[in-house]
């Protein structure tokens, strides 16, 4: 046995689900999709609108096949996430790294073994009696 469906008056509905039903866009409210959303205020800890930093041009001068990455208070001193590379294969190692502004302390690992920039003579001692470069960033 079917049961009888009640026909439902459209003048009841709210204007959005009328538009779902008949396929016109609403009336008032936000398009779909992403170029309509609100504006961030923030991104991963950056306040847009508002300088980020400067890119700095890391360089480290050895022999080639070394394993080069750079180490410092700017990416939480983590020793293998920007590596530096030796493009032309000669010993000459580059990476460019978005640092803030502020005073930065950093080192190279080089193949495993924590070293100073030999071409920054500034220099700090750490909480811990060695020593860290210092890079300062306007």
């Amino acid at each position: 046995m079917a049961k009888e469906r009640t026909p439902i008056s459209l003048d009841k509905l709210s204007p959005e689900v009328r538009a779902q039903l008949d396929g016109t866009p609403k009336s008032r409210g936000r398009k779909p999709g992403s170029k309509n959303r609100p504006k961030a205020k923030r991104y991963h800890g950056f306040d847009l609108g508002k300088p980020r930093g400067h890119r700095v041009r890391f360089t480290y001068q050895g022999e080639p096949g070394l394993r080069v990455f750079l180490a410092g208070d700017f990416n939480g001193w983590n020793p293998e996430t920007k590596q530096l590379l030796d493009a032309a294969n000669d010993g000459n190692y580059t990476v460019r790294c978005l640092v803030l502004p502020g005073r930065h302390e950093y080192k190279f690992v080089v193949n495993g073994e924590w070293i100073l920039d030999p071409a920054n003579q500034n220099r700090s001692c750490n909480e811990r009696g060695d020593w860290n470069n210092v890079l300062i960033v306007e």
